[in-house]
């Protein structure tokens, strides 16, 4: 008997060391799929997209300029603790699964960097308009009507592109563009939002009765805006001309540094290549 009452000893113990290791090795929750994420910089909430591949543990996560996606160089979740890193940015996000939402931080890597809020939300389609919407497709220039930050007292170009209530497009500087604006409208107000790991910028806007647009950038800087044929009319000064300034000076190329592609290729671009290929 006593050699029964061993070996079913032995077999609970086994079965219990077996459990706990099948425990231990669970499987990662998976965040694979596109998600409605936020960043607060400054209590302005910059919504984006963002997308997540993943293989169990080994996960990917993406910004994007534009459609162009931007791929994180390293990403892990353990527990659900997911990290992902960005070194060409020299940025890390940080963040928990909370049930179908995400929450945590993204930061730069330097000392003493503040970091942003982040978190994020399975992705949902948006509702479709019940009323039509305004048409802003085609070439602005927009000129601010109080004190911003720039160093400059000069209108910018604004490119928009619309498609039923999608809208996107880019703001050129003098001293470079914003990025790619995408948003959309609803009850009444254009919302886009820029994000890509840098440059967080919101673009609110409100079509006036006499066919202006009336600007506000990061919920303080606010503009006028009026289409290329009217600008005179409207009483907005045309934009400087960046193809006269020296590359040396205004107007000289923002990106320094190259973008990072999904693949991990570097593709630098150069201001005028951009305005080359949005404004001409």
């Amino acid at each position: 008997m006593r050699w029964r009452t061993d070996g079913l000893r032995w077999a609970v113990a086994t079965i219990g060391i077996c459990v706990f290791c099948a425990e231990g090795v669970a499987a990662a929750p998976r965040i694979a799929g596109r998600w409605d994420a936020t960043v607060v910089v400054n209590t302005v909430e910059v919504p984006f997209r963002f997308e997540i591949a993943q293989n169990d543990r080994d996960v990917v996560g993406f910004f994007f300029e534009g459609s162009r996606k931007v791929a994180s160089t390293s990403g892990r979740i353990e527990n659900g603790a997911l990290t992902l890193e960005y070194d060409f940015l020299n940025t890390i996000l940080e963040a928990r699964v909370e049930g179908d939402q995400l929450r945590g931080s993204y930061r730069n890597k330097r000392p003493n960097a503040r970091p942003m809020e982040f978190r994020a939300k399975r992705f949902a389609p948006a509702r479709a308009a019940a009323r039509p919407v305004p048409q802003v497709g085609g070439e602005w220039v927009m000129y601010r009507t109080a004190q911003d930050a720039s160093k400059l007292d000069v209108s910018w170009r604004l490119h928009l592109q619309q498609s039923e209530l999608e809208v996107s497009g880019a703001i050129l500087k003098t001293s470079g563009d914003s990025g790619t604006l995408v948003g959309r409208w609803q009850d009444g107000r254009l919302t886009m939002s820029h994000f890509a790991g840098d440059r967080p910028l919101i673009f609110e806007a409100e079509l006036n009765p006499d066919g202006t647009l009336s600007i506000t950038l990061d919920q303080k800087f606010t503009y006028r805006a009026a289409r290329n044929a009217e600008l005179g009319a409207k009483g907005i000064p045309e934009p400087p001309d960046l193809s006269r300034l020296p590359a040396s000076g205004i107007g000289a190329s923002r990106f320094t540094s190259a973008d990072r592609t999904s693949t991990g290729k570097r593709c630098p671009m150069r201001m005028r290549d951009f305005a080359a290929a949005w404004w001409c």
